[in-house]
């Protein structure tokens, strides 16, 4: 069976507002611990977060539907795991229109296909998944 952090939120803007916020490098580093979004979206090319000269996060763009569904790989480069296509968890961001406002669901997953993946669910689950970042993101609509 699958592990999936997922979190969702409802927010007061248009899925083109959250598109922005969750694509433009200028608003991904007022919510993502100030760290510098480098990449262009395209599927299949690099998609970076760093800082301080250090790469945090690195990873590649799966899939990009605008508006709608944007997905890539994630891996920290600064952890004691294989640097492995197979140990890299995949975050995914759906929007979906709701009225006059947006449902942001952000998953993160699939822990039973890494390494140490039962240890990296529950520490990923204890800390809240991505509800810290979603509630800056609330902030910034």
């Amino acid at each position: 069976m699958e592990k999936i952090i997922s979190n969702t939120l409802t927010l007061d803007a248009t899925p083109e507002k959250v598109w922005s916020l969750l694509t433009e490098p200028g608003y991904v580093k007022q919510y993502m611990y100030n760290s510098d979004l480098v990449t262009n979206w395209q599927v299949g090319q690099p998609v970076i977060f760093k800082g301080d000269n250090q790469v945090f996060v690195k990873g590649v763009a799966v899939e990009n539907k605008p508006y709608s569904l944007l997905s890539y790989t994630v891996f920290d480069p600064n952890a004691n795991y294989t640097d492995e296509p197979w140990n890299y968890l995949t975050v995914t961001y759906k929007l979906e229109p709701v009225g006059n406002q947006t449902q942001l669901t952000i998953t993160q997953g699939d822990y039973t296909k890494v390494q140490d993946g039962e240890k990296r669910y529950e520490d990923s689950a204890k800390a809240g998944g991505w509800s810290c970042i979603l509630e800056k993101i609330r902030e910034l609509v």
